[in-house]
């Protein structure tokens, strides 16, 4: 806070008054004075949640995260999954994620098909993926 006196940023906190105001004293002039108002603190909003890390880093949350909502009549392929998820192709991990989750997956001929695992049954009995 500046001093009202001299100007100086030099001050440092003596006390309050009874209706919170701080009472400052000048370091330079040696004023001492009552600043109207309170001083607000400034909140410390520095990092991040464990949830707000794994939605940024975490490969396996969110692509788990687009696998749980996925629509029942809907088929996708691999970077289909991938774009949803926000995620480039070449993301290091992202294929052996996507096939250590068997329930949501079925390969036709080379392809790796995801859809929601309903629909992935029911396209494996009928001989449509393997």
């Amino acid at each position: 806070m500046k001093c009202p006196k001299c100007g100086s940023d030099n001050t440092v906190k003596n006390g309050q008054t009874e209706n919170g105001s701080p009472r400052i004293k000048c370091r330079d002039c040696g004023k001492r004075s009552t600043v109207n108002g309170t001083v607000k603190k400034v909140k410390n909003d520095v990092g991040m949640t464990l949830d707000e890390f794994r939605e940024k880093y975490d490969v396996e949350y969110m692509l788990d995260r687009v696998l749980r909502d996925l629509s029942k009549n809907k088929v996708y392929e691999k970077h289909d999954i991938l774009k949803l998820a926000n995620l480039p192709i070449s993301t290091p991990g992202a294929s052996t994620i996507l096939e250590s989750r068997k329930a949501y997956y079925g390969k036709n001929h080379s392809k790796m098909i995801f859809s929601h695992p309903d629909t992935i049954t029911m396209l494996k009995e009928t001989a449509k993926l393997n």
